[in-house]
This record gives structure tokens, C-alpha cells and sequence, in this order.
């Protein structure tokens, strides 16, 4: 199935596998959408730039709603939204850029650091041994470390019985193919049940793991593959019943999804935030 269907070799996990990387950029919106510490040195020239932007991006962050953190770690809020698009691969700087961060990872959220405060933290992320850096033909990529996944996870709690990492690209016959890779077989065949929205073919597979996560490994991965015809062409009548079609299919995959794929979808699974709902729901 992973030969027939090309996962692999359109995977990024799969093209760089020491590293988790391969897609450049990544496509941030993953399929159906519904993708400073204090210092203790005397300040050397540049600091108190530094110290100023951080306390400006505190105040920005009050604005922003936040995904859940434990605050057990010494990560600071830029530096756990920096790791939040990092956690399954590498990642270039232009990608991780304030100016254009939400857009490229379609995010409601984002860092408040500008171009020089972002290279400081990044390479203040590398000297603590959270991320490092892999040089390949197409750029410098900043990865993830076990320390840096460890202290990530500590923060932001992945339930990764339910974590799936979906990709789409077209057939020479111009079909879509979709292929899905989770944890657990229940997730890729809930995933499979309800998505696409188009009749398709589908195919599934237990493979070991290659990688899925760079910095952690799992016993084994669940495949799942489906091919579509999408529908490109319409009167103007029929794209209004289209449009109605697909908001409402999204609008029921996202009461119905039992998965995540990135942090702001996580955020139904933490458990202290389904605690929290459950005890307000009581209330």
C-alpha cells in the first residue's frame, strides 16, 4: 500500500528521516480546516532591546488566547508557540517569521518577536539543547530535540493516542489522494469515516514506525489512504449548494473530531481542560 500509493516517498518524515523533514514549506492548513527568560549576565549592547520586546510581547500575548499550558517548565509563552510548529519536523526561519506566522500555520495565535529576537531565541533554544539545527539543499531547518520534546510535552500534555498527520496530493490521473498515519487504528478509521466528503477508494495499513514524530518513536503506525475526484467545475448555482455542502460537512467534522493534528485542535483532548468543562457543565 505505501509503495503503490507513494505515502512515503510524498512524506516528509519520510525524505529526510533523520530529521523529520522533507516538505518545505509545510502546508500549514493540513486538509479539512473546520493546520524570555530573565538574564543573569551584565546586558551586552542589544539586551535591552531584547528585555523590551519581551515585556511588549507579554501584553500582546493577554490578547491572544493561548493554547493550555501546565507552566511546569522554564519555556517562556514565544518559546512554547515556536515549538507548537515544530513538534512533528523541521521547520525554516522564513516560515517562523511574526509577520506572516499565523497565516503559514493558520493559527489564531503567534510570537510576538521580531526578526532579531526571534534569531536570539533560536539560538538560545540550540545552547539549551531544545532544538537544533539540520542543513539541507533547500535551507537551515530548526528541529526539535528528545529535551526539547520532552520539555514541550511536559507544557503542552499531547494525548498521542489520538494525534494523526494527514497529507493530499494529486494522481497523474488528477484524483486526490489523501493519506493518513495515526497512532492508533481507531483514530484512522474515524478519520477515513469522515473524511473526504467525496465517494472514494480506500486502503489501510500497519506499518512500524519511520519517524512520525522525530524526537519520539512508537511501537507501530496506522496507514490509512483514500482517492477522490473533486468537484472543480459549477454553474453559479451550483457552487451556492457546494459552498452550503462543504460548511456544513465541516461544521460536522469538527462537533464529531476525534483526533488532533496540530495544538490548537488539541486543546479538546488536554484533560485538565476537559476537567474544566465537565466541572462548569456540572456547574
Amino acid at each position: 500500500i505505501i509503495s503503490e500509493y507513494g505515502w512515503l516517498s510524498s512524506g516528509r518524515q519520510a525524505s529526510l528521516p533523520s530529521c523529520g523533514l522533507g516538505f518545505s514549506p509545510r502546508t500549514p492548513s493540513r486538509g479539512p480546516t473546520l493546520r524570555g527568560r530573565i538574564f543573569s549576565r551584565v546586558p551586552a549592547k542589544g539586551d535591552f532591546c531584547r528585555k523590551t520586546s519581551s515585556a511588549i510581547g507579554v501584553a500582546a500575548h493577554e490578547m491572544q488566547k493561548l493554547p493550555y499550558r501546565t507552566n511546569t517548565t522554564w519555556l517562556s509563552d514565544d518559546d512554547l508557540i515556536i515549538l507548537d510548529v515544530m513538534f512533528d519536523g523541521g521547520v525554516l526561519f522564513r516560515l517562523l517569521r511574526h509577520e506572516t506566522f499565523q497565516d503559514q500555520w493558520n493559527l489564531s495565535y503567534s510570537h510576538n518577536l521580531a526578526d532579531d529576537e526571534l534569531r536570539w531565541r533560536l539560538r538560545r533554544l540550540c545552547q539549551q539543547e531544545v532544538i537544533r539545527t539540520k542543513r539541507y539543499e533547500n535551507g537551515t531547518f530548526f528541529c526539535m530535540t528528545s529535551i526539547g520534546g520532552d520539555l514541550w510535552s511536559q507544557e503542552r500534555c499531547p494525548v498521542w493516542e489520538r494525534y494523526c498527520s494527514d497529507r493530499y496530493r494529486a494522481t497523474s490521473q488528477g484524483r486526490t489522494m489523501m493519506s493518513v498515519v495515526t497512532v492508533s487504528a481507531t483514530i484512522r478509521d474515524d478519520f477515513l469515516s469522515s473524511w473526504p466528503m467525496y465517494p472514494s477508494r480506500r486502503r489501510t495499513a500497519t506499518i512500524g514506525d519511520y519517524g512520525l514524530i522525530p524526537w519520539r518513536s512508537f511501537h507501530q503506525l496506522h496507514v490509512g489512504v483514500a482517492t477522490y475526484v473533486e468537484d472543480h467545475e459549477w454553474s453559479p448555482d451550483e457552487f451556492e449548494v457546494w459552498i452550503h455542502c462543504d460548511r456544513e460537512h465541516k461544521t460536522s467534522l469538527e462537533r464529531e473530531r476525534s483526533w488532533w493534528r496540530v495544538v490548537s485542535e488539541l486543546q479538546r483532548f488536554v484533560p485538565h481542560i476537559a476537567e474544566q468543562k465537565d466541572e462548569g457543565e456540572r456547574g
